[in-house]
């Protein structure tokens, strides 16, 4: 009769559930408890689990052996999962928990902090285009003005600086939006736990 252990974990809400990010600029795919609990069986985790049990246990069990020696189940209370590992060795199924656990945790880690990444980087992007944007736009302007100057014969400096400076504040403000933009990503990125 194999030995088993249990380990009961329970899942905190993701930082999108908690409405730090919304849903276009959060790419961190394992939002709910079943994606997360289906994330345990992930190649990567069983694989970096392998790994932890040669390097510290000296303990050989591959990626396929652990998948069919760990096992899922839900618990009574809510977001809670209990992960269970059996073993013909009365040791083994502990250090295999710590294995697995440890190795999900790293693995989410990496997966939380690209998908940060990638709403940084997206709204980076967006604040070089509108940067681009708005030197475009305002080249465009000076001719306009000049077209303008020279069909009307308006050269007024005062009337040309009111149209140029409405245009510029225009500007000023999707600019200002952009970095606000940031400002909020950075400000969640501080305020997620781990």
């Amino acid at each position: 009769v194999p030995y088993y252990a249990t380990m009961d974990i329970h899942f905190k809400k993701t930082p999108l559930e908690l409405g730090f990010f919304q849903p276009e600029d959060y790419t961190y795919p394992f939002t709910s408890s079943q994606a997360r609990s289906e994330l345990f069986f992930h190649e990567s985790v069983l694989s970096r689990a392998s790994k932890i049990l040669a390097e510290e246990d000296q303990v050989a069990l591959s990626a396929d052996e652990l998948r069919f020696q760990v096992s899922l189940a839900a618990a009574k209370i809510e977001n809670t999962l209990q992960l269970r590992a059996e073993h013909p060795d009365p040791n083994l199924p502990p250090k295999i928990l710590r294995a697995m656990y440890r190795a999900y945790i790293e693995y989410s880690k990496s997966e939380y902090y690209s998908a940060f990444d990638k709403a940084i980087e997206r709204v980076t992007a967006s604040m070089v285009e509108n940067e681009n944007e708005r030197k475009r736009l305002g080249e465009e302007l000076k001719v306009e003005i000049e077209k303008i100057g020279r069909a009307t014969g308006v050269y007024d400096p005062e009337v040309q600086g009111q149209i140029l400076s409405s245009l510029i504040i225009e500007l000023e403000k999707s600019r200002q939006q952009n970095r606000l933009d940031l400002f909020k990503v950075n400000r969640r990125l501080k305020d997620v736990p781990e």
